[in-house]
């Protein structure tokens, strides 16, 4: 009997992005694969996130350049997303939208800084061909 496998989650072999949450500008989106929390070597209670990019909306476009369809990118430690991510499953995908820092005012630390993001999960639709064949993408970002 031959036997078959399927992948459940590639953990080595391909390499990382990192870009700190300081480095992103307002707007900035990220449409990706979530591939799950990852170990955050400067805290055991926070993980990181890793994710693999379908595209991207950047102003940085040396970025936006650089990252891929297939870029492993990882996505630093924040409380909003860890609270957005822990309601989806891995190999969900997502919409990361960048919204900017503000300064906590309660809660466990405050006068610090924390970055907000938004996490959405999406789908990708069919793309609907017009008569001469070509496709359009319907973006609602």
């Amino acid at each position: 009997m031959k036997r078959t496998y399927t992948i459940v989650k590639t953990l080595t072999g391909k390499p990382r992005k990192f870009r700190k949450w300081a480095d992103y500008t307002v707007g900035d989106i990220l449409i990706c694969k979530y591939l799950g929390p990852i170990e955050n070597k400067f805290s055991k209670e926070k993980p990181n996130y890793l994710v693999e990019i379908y595209e991207t909306f950047l102003k940085d476009k040396k970025t936006q350049e650089e990252w891929v369809e297939g870029t492993h990118v990882v996505l630093n430690s924040a409380g909003i997303l860890q609270r957005g991510l822990s309601k989806i499953a891995e190999q969900s995908l997502v919409q990361i939208t960048f919204q900017g820092s503000n300064i906590m005012k309660g809660g466990n630390f405050p006068g610090k800084e924390a970055y907000a993001v938004e996490v959405i999960e999406i789908r990708e639709d069919e793309v609907e061909k017009d008569e001469e064949g070509s496709s359009h993408d319907e973006v609602d970002l």
